[in-house]
């Protein structure tokens, strides 16, 4: 049965990211090894064994008791725990970093929520 998408949460070393707007998880891809042959009736691909770990984007609402962590932790340059939890209680767990912190554009001509865009990197596996 499917479950809605509302109500991920993310934690950054046990302690809770609030106002977030959206989550991009990270997506884990592997590349393709050609093994095609002589002999093949078709492109035959081996996995390389290797999984690359994207990034993580998350859109969030700039609030400094949400947003004061992550920059804190992008100006540091310090690697951290980083837990996503979907509403079926499913993990993504990984080590990464602050990559990026980007303020949105404040507009007095289009009134809008002062929003932040902020990208995690995965440092190594993702369980």
């Amino acid at each position: 049965m499917a479950i809605t998408n509302f109500g991920v949460t993310l934690t950054m070393d046990s302690v809770n990211v609030g106002e977030l707007r959206s989550v991009e998880a990270p997506e884990v891809s592997e590349e393709k090894l050609e093994s095609t042959t002589h002999g093949s009736t078709a492109k035959e691909y081996i996995p390389a064994g290797l999984n690359d770990n994207g990034d993580m984007t998350l859109t969030m609402n700039y609030v400094d008791t949400a947003t004061s962590g992550l920059w804190n932790a992008k100006m540091n340059h310090t690697v951290h725990e980083f837990v996503v939890t979907f509403p079926n209680s499913e993990t993504i767990t990984f080590s990464g970093f602050v990559s990026s912190f980007k303020p949105e554009t404040a507009d007095a001509t289009g009134i809008d929520v002062l929003t932040a865009t902020v990208v995690i990197s995965p440092v190594g596996p993702i369980s």
